[in-house]
């Protein structure tokens, strides 16, 4: 929660095993102004050749907003850093009695990021009272970290968010499908963001075999890279730096490889999709499997990698 907060976010309550966590855009932003970000062409954005652009350009809240999602964002990369990084989570993974029913537990948090209204408020009744938020908004948040699982990947970010990204983390996210989710009828676009962690190190430790009442103490807390100023914090915080998980020709290859996929044209989509789906693993160059592009290749699998009749380029994400 730390991170969260140090990147402009806030926790509201925890559901389950679940967090929901809120950023406000700046005071005054309206539903209007929101719009006006997600306007703007990328190209013309990067060129400023934009109609619009003369807004952009010269508004304060424009530049707000974009640094509230990138924000938004960082913190989600910077939690799973800090999450390898500590000493206390490491040596709970090294629990006797936890490793004899679960060998080689780690702990791992997945993460969904959409955008949009809520209604904020208090919420309950006489015996209990929440200070929370309700939406629809707020039930696609959770649909795309419950299907974090599904794709394989940590982050899982909403097509109306990725809109509101800065052009350069723009260029760093991958859509990897569009759906149905359930309780809406409107397609959503999925994005990740690729997170690789080999380059943080993980502290050593003892094996522990001590019950949950005795555990470790926690350690004073450290200073995070997040409490420095950062004008560009992508390119200056070190485990945003060394965490981007995939290179550019890899993301322009399976691109080539979803378009193929959402036009219908799966068996070239299948080609290019079997391409992308070992990669080189940027540390060890060793071989890994891509969790979006195993996703794809066992829909396609299901219909025989030919496009059901009537394909309009989404499918239902059956599990919540």
């Amino acid at each position: 929660m730390i991170q969260v907060a140090l990147h402009g976010g806030a926790p509201n309550k925890n559901i389950g095993d679940a967090f929901l966590l809120v950023w406000k855009f700046p005071k005054g932003c309206t539903v209007e102004d929101i719009a006006k970000v997600t306007a703007v062409p990328d190209a013309a954005e990067l060129e400023g050749k934009h109609t619009a652009s003369r807004w952009h350009q010269d508004s304060e809240q424009y530049w707000q907003i974009r640094e509230v999602a990138d924000r938004a964002l960082a913190a989600f990369v910077v939690i799973q850093a800090a999450i390898k990084r500590s000493q206390r989570l490491q040596t709970f993974c090294q629990r006797a009695d936890l490793l004899q029913r679960m060998p080689g537990y780690q702990v791992k948090m997945g993460f969904g990021l959409h955008v949009g209204w809520a209604i904020e408020g208090a919420i309950g009744s006489k015996f209990k009272i929440d200070a929370s938020y309700l939406s629809p908004n707020v039930n696609m948040a959770s649909r795309l970290e419950a299907a974090t699982k599904q794709f394989g990947s940590t982050i899982l970010i909403s097509g109306d968010f990725v809109k509101l990204l800065s052009p350069t983390l723009k260029r760093r996210v991958r859509q990897v499908d569009c759906v149905t989710v359930k309780g809406s009828i409107n397609p959503v676009e999925l994005f990740t963001y690729d997170v690789n962690l080999d380059r943080i190190p993980i502290p050593t430790v003892q094996p522990a075999d001590h019950s949950v009442a005795e555990a470790a103490p926690v350690p004073p807390p450290n200073e995070t890279f997040s409490m420095k100023d950062m004008e560009n914090e992508f390119a200056e915080h070190p485990d945003l730096m060394s965490t981007w998980g995939v290179t550019t020709p890899f993301l322009k290859r399976f691109q080539q490889g979803f378009e193929l996929y959402r036009n219908g044209q799966w068996p070239e989509a299948r080609s290019i999709l079997e391409e992308t789906k070992t990669r080189k693993h940027p540390v060890s160059g060793q071989d890994v499997v891509d969790g979006p592009s195993s996703t794809l290749l066992t829909f396609m699998a299901q219909s025989s990698f030919e496009a059901p009749k009537g394909w309009a380029g989404f499918r239902e994400l059956t599990d919540k």
